[in-house]
């Protein structure tokens, strides 16, 4: 049988069963040969990206570990100077409640950070008043001129109420938004 791609190969016989004739069997593998050359040059060229790749990879995890190693201590440089600085440090969230303070602000302002957390401007207990004694509304505190303008406010003196002392107390107060 033939075909181009294919021979059968007849093996013939004699009686003393010693072969007399021989017909061999092939196929023609060109294609495949090419294709599978094909596929080497391919799979060298796909190593050779993967490895590349997996470089660049490398890189940039360790240089987002180098950046959040750095990021980590920055993060505790700032925690211990908000933690020790003598003066008091409150944060507001962007509708004006308190979501931070350091100790200072809580032993200057006589509460403690709890009774602060979640408190606004608005809350009528700070009884904010002007060096003339008139009362400034939630609105008027400078955390919240900051707040509706995104300029900084003051430093203006204010005075606030101290329910332990139940007193106000003075301070001079800076509000500066944060972007």
């Amino acid at each position: 049988i033939f075909s181009p791609s294919f021979w059968l190969a007849v093996i013939s016989f004699s009686v003393a069963a010693s072969i007399v004739a021989l017909s061999s069997l092939f196929s023609e593998i060109t294609l495949r040969k090419v294709a599978e050359a094909r596929i080497e040059a391919l799979n060298a060229e796909l190593e050779t990206r993967v490895a590349q790749r997996t470089a660049v990879l490398q890189a940039e995890v360790a240089e987002r570990q180098r950046v959040a190693e750095a990021l980590r201590a920055s993060e505790e440089e700032f925690r211990a100077l908000f933690e020790t600085l003598p003066l008091g440090v409150v944060y507001h969230a962007a509708d004006g409640s308190i979501i931070s303070a350091n100790p200072a602000a809580a032993s200057i302002l006589g509460l403690t950070l709890d009774q602060m957390l979640g408190k606004t401007s608005m809350d009528p207990r700070w009884k904010m008043i002007r060096e003339d004694g008139s009362c400034v509304s939630g609105k008027h505190h400078p955390s919240m001129i900051a707040l509706r303008t995104g300029h900084k406010e003051g430093p203006v003196v204010r005075g606030v109420f101290r329910p332990d002392k139940n007193a106000h107390i003075w301070l001079s107060i800076t509000a500066m938004p944060l972007v």
